[in-house]
């Protein structure tokens, strides 16, 4: 192979583990009903919410049918399996054939990447994918067991509102949990029984170190004069925005391993 070819792919690769919209932009591909296999162009709302998945470790999204949700958040499920090692993805819906239809948009997506972006699998079927690198993505309608005795790294749950038994209760009625706020809402996972807190300390301390790495990246970019002259300033700017969803990022993980503390 080339050696600038080997460069080129080498510089792909890290833009592409490192942004996850121009992973998607430049790369995936999606079933459309009528017009069959089509890149996947984002919308702007899309890329947005691929920054808020970035920023934010719990979201709950409110949305319309017909959106590209399902598909985006498919896709950021692929870019997480894909250059991250043992991740672990669970798709709970109301019924197992909704949750795998989250699975097989993943699976339509892998089957598409260039060969020097395609992780090997080890289990490619209709319920789950498995990569070599340990990453994998599972679907499971939902009931009592669901995600019992798991060690999640992601929680995908596909039309939440109606899964039975997500209910109000009272926050103090339990020893230790995670809350984040909605607009005036505060919400809570119970930390407790089934939920590993070791490993979740280890999972968050793992995400604050890939983040502070992240951010001295992009600042290594920005004090580069030769990319801040000649780079568009629409692409410059989006650096500077990263350095800021990282900041906040960083400041979120501190409070919720202080939190757990």
């Amino acid at each position: 192979m080339d050696k600038n070819y080997k460069e080129i792919i080498k510089k792909e690769y890290v833009r592409c583990a490192n942004d996850p919209v121009y992973f998607l932009k430049k790369y995936s591909f999606i079933q459309h009903p009528i017009k069959g296999k089509i890149p996947f162009a984002l919308y702007d709302f899309q890329e947005k919410t691929v920054e808020e998945f970035m920023q934010h470790r719990l979201s709950i999204i409110l949305k319309a049918r017909q959106l590209g949700i399902s598909t985006l958040t498919a896709g950021y499920s692929l870019w997480m399996m894909t250059f991250h090692q043992d991740k672990n993805i669970l798709v709970i819906a109301t019924k197992q054939e909704v949750a795998k239809n989250l699975v097989t948009k993943v699976r339509v997506m892998h089957a598409n990447l260039p060969s020097w972006l395609k992780q090997p699998c080890v289990e490619d079927n209709k319920l789950s994918l498995r990569y070599k690198n340990g990453s994998q993505i599972k679907a499971v309608s939902s009931g009592e067991d669901s995600g019992r005795s798991e060690a999640l790294s992601l929680l995908i749950l596909d039309e939440a509102a109606f899964i039975d038994k997500i209910e109000y209760s009272e926050k103090d009625k339990f020893k230790s949990v995670n809350s984040f706020i909605i607009g005036s809402i505060e919400f809570f996972i119970p930390l407790e029984g089934d939920i590993d807190l070791k490993s979740e300390l280890d999972r968050l301390n793992k995400e604050l170190d890939y983040n502070v790495k992240f951010l001295k990246s992009v600042e290594n970019k920005l004090k580069n004069t030769s990319f801040i002259d000649n780079a568009p300033k629409d692409i410059v700017e989006k650096e500077k925005k990263k350095v800021s969803d990282a900041n906040s990022k960083i400041k979120a993980i501190k409070k919720a391993l202080s939190d757990l503390s």
